[in-house]
């Protein structure tokens, strides 16, 4: 693999098409009718698709939250977002998810929240094969050793 696509695939870089989005989101419209967020938050937003998307189908929503590890994506997502008429109530952090202070993001957002989006679709095992650094910490909780803890017993 070349570095551009090695970086795109320890990023889990497959950007949801505009027509998926639309179809998730009248999904969620029609499963959930009486659902009005106050908050919406793309954890991984890329150039943010889901999140125009359901900023723009949820107009009563007064807080969007995007986060995007990847700069380029970022500059685009920002882009999005103005055109959209979005940027004025949308907090953008370019940074990655798993460095994310969840509990001190959440405690700022008025509920209801809607959490949306399209999780990276790459293991940990496939990022370790690119060389990758896109992993959250790990611990070893129940202290276990050797191939045990290799293989979870």
């Amino acid at each position: 693999m070349s570095v551009i696509s090695d970086n795109k695939y320890q990023f889990g870089d497959f950007q949801t098409p505009s027509d998926l989005v639309e179809k998730s989101i009248l999904w969620v419209r029609k499963k959930f009718p009486d659902f009005h967020p106050n908050t919406i938050i793309e954890p991984t937003c890329g150039a943010g698709n889901f999140l125009c998307g359901a900023g723009t189908a949820f107009p009563e929503a007064k807080k969007l939250l995007g986060i995007e590890v990847n700069s380029e994506y970022f500059k685009t997502l920002k882009n999005n977002l103005l055109v959209n008429g979005l940027s004025e109530k949308t907090i953008l952090k370019n940074q990655s998810f798993f460095d994310l202070e969840r509990n001190d993001v959440l405690k700022d957002c008025e509920t209801p929240i809607l959490i949306i989006g399209n999780p990276p679709w790459v293991t940990n095992s496939s990022i370790g094969r690119v060389k990758g650094t896109n992993l959250p910490d790990k611990i070893n909780v129940d202290n276990i050793s050797g191939l045990n803890a290799l293989t979870g017993m």
